[in-house]
């Protein structure tokens, strides 16, 4: 069970058995906020591998940033190691390329 399966399962309970969400967040050695958020639904929680639950909405889809590490691990394995800039360069290269809107065009590159 989970610090939320547990919170749900305490509805059933008379007021003085339950534990409060701060208890329960310090049972489960988890961030007070962050627990309180997800009780509250103002975080999505359980979601697949890969896929954003929070924060900004992303550029490239899942499998475009996949295809994009791995081009850049193949660079990588071949020895030319890229820095930040070159991977932001590259990700507005490779997003320009495949028609997806979003980046700088003014800096030509990724955020």
């Amino acid at each position: 069970m989970n610090a939320i399966a547990e919170f749900r399962q305490q509805s059933g309970k008379p007021e003085g058995e339950r534990l409060s969400v701060r208890a329960l967040a310090r049972v489960w050695s988890v961030p007070y906020a962050t627990f309180r958020k997800r009780v509250l639904g103002m975080v999505k929680h359980g979601g697949r591998p890969g896929q954003h639950c929070s924060g900004r909405p992303t550029i490239l889809s899942a499998q475009e940033e996949e295809d994009l590490a791995s081009h850049l691990s193949n660079l990588t394995k071949v020895g030319f190691p890229c820095t930040r800039e070159d991977v932001r360069r590259l990700a507005f290269q490779y997003a320009k390329r495949k028609g997806i809107t979003g980046f700088s065009a003014k800096k030509s590159s990724a955020a």
